[in-house]
């Protein structure tokens, strides 16, 4: 990305993020693209029509001149740097004075050239209704987003995977959501999850709830313990599924999800995280 401040107003010289068409009409309309180069075409098949040798008409060079002003401001708003010096450089020549010939062969050039940086600017297409799901920390909902702060930007790329089609990709950030959820199950236990395996940690929580369960919770009534290790065995169960079932698969490469697959599981980790925001907080 440039850090140069004349680069500002480039769609292509910032932060990857979403266009809408309403952006990409605002900050390059379709007439002024397509005026641009049949004014072009116009001007050059003009200079091919006089004698070579003769001066380009003045009207002609007039015209040329409010085309390479238009060239010029797209060259800023789609971000054609390579091209840009071209109509600078093209503005000052037919100012001078500029023969027929050397303005056909010069109009040829600029056109190839604004066309073979514009096939250089893509944009991708984000499917009507996941738009909202790029980048949105609060994709799992507001009490996910508050019990778990640092799940935020997994949740984000969750969220952008999915809206841009890396469905097998949004699986893995969902996964790594869960983590964040597994960690502070793991605190309120008394465990540190940190390097271990999920099966290890999970063996360690199994293992805290057997110790609960025979010696009970010091300060806890017996209601207020039974409680507790409901939703702790529960919990743990559930991420054993999510373990079994997704983790293990897509963290060692041994499946790919499609759309609707990848949407059924980020369903599950955001009604199983909502489940542990009821319960826990980092």
């Amino acid at each position: 990305m440039s850090a140069d401040p004349a680069r500002a107003g480039s769609l292509w010289d910032r932060a990857p993020g979403l266009v809408s068409l309403r952006d990409l009409r605002e900050r390059l309309p379709g007439q002024k693209v397509a005026l641009i180069f049949n004014e072009l075409a116009r001007a050059e098949e003009g200079a091919r029509i006089g004698p070579p040798t003769k001066p380009l008409a003045s009207e002609l060079v007039q015209a040329c001149e409010q085309t390479f002003a238009l060239a010029d401001e797209l060259c800023v708003t789609a971000g054609l740097w390579h091209a840009q010096p071209e109509v600078k450089r093209l503005r000052l020549e037919f100012a001078a004075g500029i023969k027929n010939g050397a303005a056909a062969q010069a109009l040829a050039g600029l056109n190839i050239a604004l066309l073979r940086e514009l096939d250089e600017r893509a944009l991708f297409v984000v499917p009507a209704g996941h738009a909202g799901l790029y980048r949105n920390e609060r994709m799992l909902g507001d009490a996910v987003f508050e019990a778990f702060p640092s799940a935020r930007e997994d949740i984000a790329e969750a969220g952008s995977c999915y809206a841009t089609g890396c469905y097998t990709a949004a699986v893995f950030h969902g996964m790594r959501v869960l983590e964040h959820g597994l960690r502070a199950m793991a605190t309120d236990l008394g465990r540190t999850y940190d390097t271990q395996s999920w099966g290890g940690i999970l063996d360690e929580i199994e293992t805290e709830i057997g110790r609960v369960r025979k010696n009970g919770i010091p300060g806890l009534s017996k209601a207020e313990k039974d409680h507790k290790l409901g939703f702790w065995s529960e919990a743990a169960k559930e991420f054993g599924y999510f373990k079994d079932g997704w983790r293990n698969h897509v963290s060692h490469g041994r499946t790919f999800y499609d759309e609707h697959s990848a949407l059924g599981v980020l369903r599950h980790v955001g009604t199983f995280m909502a489940v542990l925001a009821r319960h826990l907080k980092e």
